[in-house]
Order: C-alpha cells, then sequence, then structure tokens
C-alpha cells in the first residue's frame, strides 16, 4: 500500500529529530577538538580531514542508492557543517571580562561561558579602569557598576545609545580604536516586555542617578512613558519625598540596593505608591529582591534583573563575535543560567507529584536532586507523617521551617521537591525566593494522591488546603506545570517552560 502524505511526514519528522540531535553531538564533540587546537596552537582550518569526511559521506550515499543528484545536496551540507564548525572553534583563542568594583555577586562568567569563550571576572579601580580597556590581553569586555559611565568617556566611538545615555556595558578595540556599547538597553526592554510591563503613557519614577537608570530613563521616553522622574540622595525628588508622586505607575530600581549579600535592604516602600501598577528591580541577584517580593504580594506585576542580565548578555555576545542571534538564543541562554545558579524548587498540593517530577528532571539535566520530606526523615528518624501524628502540625511545622532554611541556605544548582505545606512561613518563602526559580505542579483535586497523608486524608481537607495555599504559589510560582497526564508530558512541559 502507497504511504499517505501525513505518513510521510511521520517519518520525515522522526528523521529529523534524530539529525538534530545527532549534529547537537556533533558540533559538541567538534567543540572539544576545536579548545584541543587552540591549546596546542594549531590551525583551525584542515581541509584534508574535511575532505576525508566528504568521501565517506559519498560512500554512504551511494549504499543507500536514491535519486541521482542526492549526494551533492548532501555534500553541500557538510560543507556548510565544516563552515559552521570552523567558526565555532574560532572562539575558543578569543578572551573576554567583565570589569566592575565588587564582583562577587555576579553570574556573568558562567552565561558568558556558554558561548564558548574564554570570561574573566576582574576587580578594578578608577585609575586602572583605561589601562585595562586598551590592554591587548583582551578581545572585549562588559562594563559593571561603577564603571559604565567612566568607562564611555574612554571610548573613541559610541554607538548611538550609548552616546544617548553617555554610559557603556561593552567596550571592544578594533586597530587600536575603542567601541563603546549599550545593551542594557536592549536586555531591559526585553526584560519588561517579558514582564508584560507596559510603559507606555504611563508614570515612571526611577530610584538611582547612574548609567543604569540614565539607560531606563532613555528608554521609558523612547516607550512612550507619560513622565520620568529620577530618585537621587540629593535631586530634587529624593527618598524622603518621593512618596509624593501619588501619580507613579510605575516603579523602576536602578540602584543596586538589594542586591546580595545584602539581601534583606530595598530601596522604596511599594506600599506607599497608591496607584502602583509594576515593579522592574535591575538587581538580579537575588533571583527575586525584597522589593519584588513586596510588589507580588500586593498584587502589582514585578520583574527581577535576570531575564535583562541574559539579554544584554546575549546581546554583547553579537558583538563581541560579530554573530547575529534571536530570540530563542536568549531563551536557552536563560535556561542554562537558571540551571547553573539558580535551585529548581517544586511546590504544589500534597500529592501533586513533586517528588516524582522533581527527581525526573534533575536525572534529566545532571542535577543534584532533594525531597525535603525525605530529608526529614532522615534527620528526625521519623516520617513526616508520622511525627505530624505523634506531635501534631504545629510543632512539626517548627522543625520542618529550621530543616528547610537550613537546605535553601546551604544549597546552588539543585532541584528541590518540597513537603505539601513548607511555603506556609513567610520567612521560608523569602529564602527561596532569593535563589529559587519556583515550579508549581498542579494536579485536578480528584487525581490528587492522599494515602498515608493525615493533614489531606479527605477531598474536604483538599479543598480547604488548596483555598489556602493557591494564593501563595500564584504570588511566588515562576512556571504552572498541570500533572494529570503522564511524568513524560509534565517533564517535557517544564524542560521547555523553564
Amino acid at each position: 500500500m502507497m504511504e499517505t502524505k501525513e505518513e510521510i511526514r511521520e517519518r520525515i519528522d522522526a528523521i529529523d529529530e534524530k539529525i538534530a540531535s545527532l549534529l547537537s553531538e556533533r558540533f559538541s564533540l567538534t567543540d572539544k577538538i576545536g579548545k584541543i587546537k587552540e591549546k596546542n596552537h594549531q590551525k583551525i582550518s584542515d581541509r584534508t580531514r574535511e575532505e576525508q569526511v566528504i568521501g565517506k559521506v559519498k560512500g554512504v550515499c551511494s549504499r543507500y542508492g536514491g535519486v541521482i543528484g542526492v549526494r551533492s545536496e548532501v555534500e553541500a551540507v557538510y560543507e556548510k557543517i565544516f563552515e559552521l564548525s570552523k567558526s565555532r572553534q574560532e572562539i575558543f583563542g578569543k578572551k573576554f571580562a567583565l570589569v566592575g568594583g565588587k564582583l562577587s555577586h555576579s553570574y556573568s562568567q558562567p552565561l558568558h561561558e556558554a558561548f564558548g569563550y574564554n570570561y574573566e571576572l576582574i576587580e578594578t579601580t578608577e585609575d586602572k579602569l583605561e589601562g585595562l580597556l586598551r590592554s591587548d590581553k583582551y578581545d572585549g569586555f562588559n562594563v559593571t557598576v561603577p564603571f559604565k559611565r567612566l568607562a564611555a568617556s574612554y571610548c573613541d566611538v559610541l554607538d548611538e545609545i550609548a552616546s544617548m545615555t553617555g554610559t557603556v556595558n561593552v567596550v571592544v578595540k578594533r586597530n587600536g580604536v575603542l567601541y563603546g556599547y549599550n545593551t542594557d538597553y536592549f536586555g531591559m526592554e526585553y526584560a519588561l516586555k517579558k514582564a508584560d510591563i507596559e510603559i507606555k503613557d504611563k508614570n515612571v519614577l526611577i530610584a538611582g542617578t547612574g548609567g543604569t537608570a540614565h539607560t531606563a530613563k532613555l528608554l521609558c521616553e523612547n516607550l512612550g512613558a507619560r513622565s520620568v522622574c529620577f530618585v537621587g540622595r540629593n535631586y530634587e525628588t529624593n527618598y524622603y519625598n518621593c512618596y509624593e508622586k501619588k501619580e507613579t505607575q510605575v516603579l523602576i530600581n536602578a540602584t543596586p540596593v538589594g542586591m546580595y549579600p545584602d539581601t534583606d535592604k530595598t530601596v522604596l516602600s511599594v506600599e506607599r505608591f497608591s496607584k502602583l501598577e509594576s515593579v522592574f528591580d535591575a538587581v538580579y541577584n537575588p533571583y527575586k529582591t525584597k522589593l519584588i517580593l513586596g510588589a507580588t504580594e500586593s498584587g502589582k506585576k514585578a520583574a527581577c534583573g535576570f531575564e535583562m542580565l541574559v539579554a544584554q548578555a546575549v546581546k554583547s555576545a553579537e558583538i563581541f563575535l560579530g554573530r547575529n542571534f534571536d530570540v530563542g538564543t536568549i531563551e536557552a541562554a536563560s535556561r542554562v543560567l537558571k540551571l547553573k545558579k539558580l535551585n529548581i524548587v517544586f511546590a504544589g498540593m500534597p500529592g501533586a507529584g513533586k517528588t516524582t517530577l522533581g527527581r525526573e528532571f534533575a536525572k534529566k539535566f545532571g542535577l543534584k536532586f532533594l525531597d525535603t520530606d525525605e530529608e526529614f526523615e532522615k534527620s528526625y528518624g521519623i516520617s513526616a507523617e508520622d511525627y505530624i501524628i505523634r506531635f501534631g502540625e504545629k510543632e512539626f511545622r517548627s522543625e520542618e521551617k529550621k530543616l528547610l532554611l537550613s537546605i535553601l541556605k546551604s544549597q546552588d544548582n539543585a532541584c528541590i521537591a518540597l513537603g505539601g505545606g513548607s511555603l506556609s512561613d513567610n520567612e521560608v518563602i523569602a529564602e527561596v525566593c532569593k535563589k529559587s526559580f519556583v515550579v508549581i505542579i498542579e494536579r485536578s483535586i480528584d487525581k490528587l494522591e492522599r494515602g498515608g497523608r493525615p493533614l489531606s486524608s479527605s477531598r474536604e481537607d483538599l479543598v480547604r488546603i488548596y483555598e489556602k495555599r493557591m494564593p501563595i504559589f500564584r504570588e511566588i510560582g515562576d512556571l504552572f506545570v498541570n500533572n494529570d497526564a503522564t511524568v513524560d508530558d509534565a517533564v517535557k512541559k517544564l524542560s521547555e517552560g523553564i
């Protein structure tokens, strides 16, 4: 029987999946060869090797037969593969760095190294900055606090945004000429759009007066803000009288207040702005600052600087490498950084499948996995369920809190499945949000597991718990994944959404 068009396309889809997987593996292997060549100072191009590969490929095509001319198409595909492989391998000889004052909080190194080039963190001082930027040791730099405006003054050529803001965060030297760029503008615009924070016709208040603040001002003006006002210590609008700006609808924090390690600080009190709709905090470490938590708790749209960091880094990489990347690259880079620097915390109703999904996700990405109920039993020699039965829920929550805070403060880059009621304490919630991407696992109430759960043994108990906990889940959840179908389906949704 002759195959239908749909059947043939199904076969093509299956082949495409194999091709994509094999190409990913092939580029990974050629990357390793590139690093070996760079280390041994060998040439990247090896035409003899390429011709050997083409000869083998032609032989494979001959064995499979097919339409005359297929070998030519396959050969053309391999020529493109060689071109892309050489382009990737050339990256490994390049060296870039982030320069700034204090960089212990920085996520930039693993983010940029994901592009394949060498990347360092350099803490420096004002008197050494120009010499560093003009050094032949590096191919380019990112610049951060407090040198963005000073670096701009050393550049011979500025891009349009850098010229208008007087601030740069990317510097490259070409033929002895320093070129300065501002990719923070692109990063902030991307982050605001991703968080669905509307600027057009809004009254915007910007905390800070430095480089990031001036970038934010230009962006908001270009996006059509009704008004834009700086808040500065010695400005007409300062940190004492800014609350008189009762018309404020969007608040942007462009200061380092709240940044690691001073995570308990906040630049302004969001509850004092009665018309406030949205908050953007350029700080990315912690993942959710105290300012952001205050905004979400009061029902405001809010976003931290994590996506801004990623987007500006991708735009920086474009400048460093002379290549263009699409939005998918930003999303991929964001996923890479989350898996390298954040905990992935699984929360949700009792019996939603947090442990199963967390374990499978950790296995897929090679991450450490912890189940807090299992850790409780290891520490106390008794299961969470039996402890509740014996000593009551209040006593259990007190002991659970101690354990949770200890785990959350000591873990990075791990998958952590929380017990169903773990997020009932504000201190625990704050600690979770500092360095965790929170995944809420959802499951229909009638499908929730009830066995061995003293607090949710009946449907009525589950409904009561659901109504109590869902507002918290909505407030801090970064991704909601339905787990009514198979584990594979849910893990796929997780992988695509993170």
